[in-house]
């Protein structure tokens, strides 16, 4: 099993205001990568959204300081569409490389523990083609901006449309209501399907006080960053 872990990340002006370290997030994931054994089913794919000229220069010379045992690529793109363009991106390039699952994940979920993606996988079945939280917001708004996505079904959305996500605006909705929108049609037309991860577990993310969050709860930035040692 080969799960190919892909948070998107984004150096610029965020609704979290109190977030005085902007790097505090690469430095969460790649602490946990860190605690990764060579043996670990997990292959990361590091995406930048670029927001200045000394993302890369700044994200580099972090990466160099930790000791990885895992395989871990980083990909530096235009900030445009969002974490979906960020996903679309990593999985366009990477999408057949053999990974069986894709995780993709928002910069601000930082896994507590190494198979944070069990409980994911466990609930795949034949036709899913997602496994998520899912969250309605809206009529049209549901949270499924992370979660478990099986490779065969991505390739087969991909050699379809030559995309997986479909990262376009509406005129009447705002670009994550209409990405998520677009993202489920795509797979829709095939007959594949989203799977709600609804089990009682305790979810596997933490939040900036080392508590164990619900998956899809909101995580509230520190007002100290917590630096990587």
């Amino acid at each position: 099993m080969k799960v190919n872990y892909i948070p998107v990340f984004y150096f610029g002006q965020r609704r979290i205001n109190n977030l005085q370290d902007k790097h505090y997030f690469l430095k969460k994931h790649l602490d946990f990568l860190q605690s990764l054994d060579s043996d670990s089913p997990i292959h990361a794919t590091l995406v930048i959204n670029v927001s200045s000229t000394h993302d890369e220069v700044d994200v580099k010379q972090i990466i160099s300081e930790y000791t990885l045992n895992i395989p871990v690529e980083t990909m530096f793109r235009e900030n445009s569409g969002y974490s979906y363009g960020g996903w679309n991106h990593a999985l366009m390039l990477n999408i057949f490389n053999q990974y069986d699952y894709s995780f993709l994940i928002e910069d601000d979920y930082v896994p507590s523990r190494k198979d944070f993606y069990t409980p994911f996988i466990n609930q795949v079945k034949e036709d899913t083609s997602f496994v998520c939280t899912k969250l309605f917001l809206s009529p049209l708004h549901a949270a499924i901006s992370n979660g478990l996505l099986p490779g065969n079904n991505a390739k087969k959305v991909f050699e379809v449309y030559g995309r997986v996500f479909d990262v376009n605006s509406g005129d009447s909705y705002g670009h994550a209501e209409m990405s998520q929108v677009n993202f489920l049609s795509l797979f829709d037309s095939l007959g594949l399907k989203l799977t709600e991860l609804s089990e009682e577990f305790e979810k596997p993310f933490l939040n900036f006080n080392s508590e164990i969050i619900t998956y899809g709860g909101q995580i509230k930035a520190p007002i100290e960053p917590i630096r990587a040692e």
